[in-house]
């Protein structure tokens, strides 16, 4: 996803803990105000390791390019002040508390900084953050629990159609039986 807008640098925050490469840290995640929509986009701009100072976002409009991915649940904030500068530590980016607490629109989605550009198309420098790279999207392959699970369904339907018939037919041979007893 490609968006353009601003940052809005009052509603930025930290997402801990978080390990990148083996070291432990944060997530910066800033709000993008999409100039197309006025909606407000979460970004996951970077990274930083624990204890280092968090820079300020870019000011002017920039573009953003972002792999999108769902809220996160809630979770407990770990204890602040463990970054300088950071005006809020959470445990996680959850979109329920975030749409109370931003103005305007939220998109139902936050996205992993991919890229950045200023205004004039030149990249800027990720200053001090380490991109946090998008999950994987896994593998479309045959997944046995799943399907064994699907073919557990099957017997039961298939054993659900037996019982069935088998009911109907003793039904039909018991009304056979006592028709001939009448006769």
């Amino acid at each position: 996803m490609q968006a353009t807008g601003r940052y809005a640098a009052d509603g930025q925050f930290l997402v801990a803990p978080r390990r990148l490469d083996g070291r432990d840290g944060a997530w910066v995640v800033t709000p993008l105000v999409v100039e197309s929509t006025g909606a407000t986009l979460a970004v996951v701009r970077g990274f930083v390791p624990e204890s280092a100072v968090v820079p300020a976002p870019p000011g002017g409009p920039v573009t953003v390019t972002a792999s999108l991915a769902p809220g996160e649940s809630p979770s407990e904030a770990p204890a602040e002040g463990q970054w300088p500068g950071a005006a809020q530590v959470r445990g996680a980016i959850d979109l329920a508390v975030l749409v109370n607490e931003w103005q305007g629109d939220l998109y139902n989605a936050f996205g992993f900084a991919v890229e950045e550009q200023a205004g004039g198309g030149a990249d800027l420098p990720a200053s001090g953050l380490e991109r946090v790279p998008p999950p994987v999207i896994g593998e479309t392959g045959l997944s046995w629990r799943n399907a064994a699970y699907a073919l557990q369904w099957w017997i039961f339907a298939a054993f659900a159609a037996y019982m069935w018939f088998r009911m109907v037919r003793d039904d039909h041979q018991l009304d056979l039986q006592r028709e001939e007893s009448h006769v």
